[in-house]
């Protein structure tokens, strides 16, 4: 679900490609290929040339990518909220920026 998520997320700015969606996860770049082939396989994810590097594919959402994340978010946010709910809000502030200082492709 991350990699539909961050190509979701990285959609509004321009073509996403592997390399896009591994550095906004600080994933390895061998694992987001092999995600997004299952992915693919699976019809939640298209690959198409990019129009602007003959090397790199731009990855694309299906309709059906859209609906599971469309109810996936709504059920993470929530988990989110439970998980955070014990801290008051400074507290969850300083935790947030841990956390961004600890991966900077989160905010």
């Amino acid at each position: 679900m991350e990699i539909l998520a961050a190509t979701s997320y990285l959609e509004s700015a321009e073509h996403v490609t592997q390399q896009n969606v591994s550095d906004q996860l600080s994933m390895d770049k061998m694992m987001v290929s092999d995600v997004v082939k299952t992915l693919e396989k699976r019809n939640l994810l298209t690959r198409k040339p990019h129009p602007e590097d003959g090397r790199a594919m731009s990855l694309h959402l299906t309709a059906s990518a859209r609906e599971k994340l469309k109810k996936a978010v709504p059920a993470v946010e929530s988990a989110d909220e439970e998980f955070l709910k014990k801290l008051n809000t400074k507290n969850r502030e300083r935790f947030i920026e841990c956390l961004i200082k600890l991966n900077p492709n989160m905010s």
